[in-house]
């Protein structure tokens, strides 16, 4: 048997990466699979769900190639994780439902499962946006399911235009920051970047900044994000990864080593919370508030925003966890979710934020609202883009834009993005 000619392994490993990503790595199809696709296709929410899952065919794939990959997908859904991911999800929310609204957990099940089968939806959706019930089984369709996430927004974006250009710069940190700067937008200054391979030296900025937030040039979520905090013990600083885990002294090295070959790596000074929301988290970690602008009848508006607080959460990674909540577009508002969303092991902390939220607004709210509007307006190709704000003691700055941002807390807050826009 002949071995591969070299010159073939760059393709090869392309194939391969490709197909763990569009097909071994996922549960479900691409694409919510429906049978009100053949019974309510005059349903005009119904068809936008079918014009969102013929988006999600990648240009290079043939789509005979596409429709076998993701019949594949779906009948390994149908078959086997529909029912696992039920069983898990009623075993986390069905005690408290049962309670709550005197729907037993075996009537809970099957009407999970048949959401599930039936329609492609993922049973924690089905309990978070409470479809489980038959008065909100309306509103199916007004919901933007996890698998449609990327083709809703390249559908949307594809009436203004080519995205892709403005798309590979809003992923660029340092030329969206130099961008965003340029037009007189109050961004986090990026104080030094370490090319890929290169030593990141902290020691010089570490005498001016007592915290340090470094971050990888292209990626979201802060995906590779660390901390580092200025101590009186060799070398002179820590690192804590911003998951929340502290690096070892005698594993720095090698932590390092690690993030020198994942990216540019982008130093900035760490930014403090503003007093007037500080005690929300509890957990020592920034505050940030997502906008989500939108074009909308020729011009750009705020169309949600929502605040993503660090909490203290024992089971999760590293023991803490992002809390949300709802803002007011109008006024800058602070609502917590509906407390019938909540899930059973988040309560306590929820409540928690209700009682603290109380009649209380962001701080410079009409300020950081033109802000975001501002920001869009060097995009006019991307139909919605998420903008990321830490609101400081000094004013709000802007950390950085998303394209693909996800979909599931806003409409955990706010209601399905294909319902009407709310007005605040």
């Amino acid at each position: 048997m002949n071995a591969m000619p070299p010159e073939r392994w760059p393709l090869f490993q392309r194939l391969v990466r490709a197909f763990y990503h569009l097909v071994l790595s996922q549960p479900m199809a691409h694409g919510v699979v429906s049978l009100d696709f053949i019974f309510r296709r005059a349903d005009p929410l119904v068809k936008r769900h079918l014009a969102i899952s013929r988006q999600a065919r990648h240009d290079k794939i043939p789509p005979p190639l596409w429709l076998v990959l993701n019949g594949l997908l779906w009948l390994r859904w149908v078959s086997f994780h529909a029912w696992l991911w039920t069983w898990r999800a009623v075993a986390l929310w069905g005690r408290l439902v049962s309670a709550r609204e005197g729907i037993g957990r075996p009537r809970q099940f099957l009407r999970i499962l048949g959401l599930a089968l039936c329609h492609s939806i993922g049973p924690m959706d089905a309990y978070y946006y409470r479809l489980y019930r038959p008065a909100r089984r309306g509103l199916l369709w007004t919901y933007v399911y996890d698998q449609e996430v990327y083709a809703f927004h390249r559908m949307r974006s594809r009436a203004l235009g080519d995205e892709r250009a403005a798309s590979t710069l809003l992923q660029d940190k340092i030329a969206l920051t130099r961008l965003l700067a340029a037009r007189g937008l109050p961004v986090v200054p990026i104080l030094q970047q370490a090319p890929r391979g290169t030593t990141m030296d902290f020691t010089p900025w570490l005498e001016r900044y007592p915290r340090l937030f470094c971050k990888t040039r292209q990626g979201a979520r802060a995906e590779g994000a660390f901390l580092v905090e200025r101590t009186a013990v060799a070398p002179g600083w820590r690192i804590d990864e911003f998951a929340g885990a502290k690096v070892a002294p005698e594993s720095a090295d090698a932590f390092l080593a690690r993030c020198r070959k994942r990216d540019d790596y982008l130093i900035q000074a760490y930014l403090e919370n503003h007093p007037d929301l500080a005690d929300l988290a509890t957990v020592d970690r920034a505050i940030t508030l997502r906008i989500i602008t939108e074009h909308r009848d020729s011009s750009v508006q705020v169309n949600l925003a929502q605040l993503a607080i660090p909490v203290a959460w024992p089971g999760k990674a590293a023991n803490w966890a992002h809390a949300f909540l709802n803002v007011a577009t109008q006024d800058g508002r602070l609502r917590p979710p509906p407390e019938d969303a909540i899930a059973p092991n988040e309560q306590t902390c929820y409540t928690r934020l209700a009682s603290l939220a109380g009649k209380r607004r962001i701080p410079d709210w009409p300020t950081v609202h033109d802000l975001a509007i501002a920001a869009h307006a060097a995009f006019p190709t991307i139909q919605a883009i998420a903008w990321d704000f830490v609101l400081t003691p000094i004013g709000p700055r802007l950390l950085e834009g998303n394209t693909n941002w996800g979909v599931f807390i806003p409409q955990w807050l706010s209601g399905g993005l294909l319902q009407a826009p709310p007005g605040g």
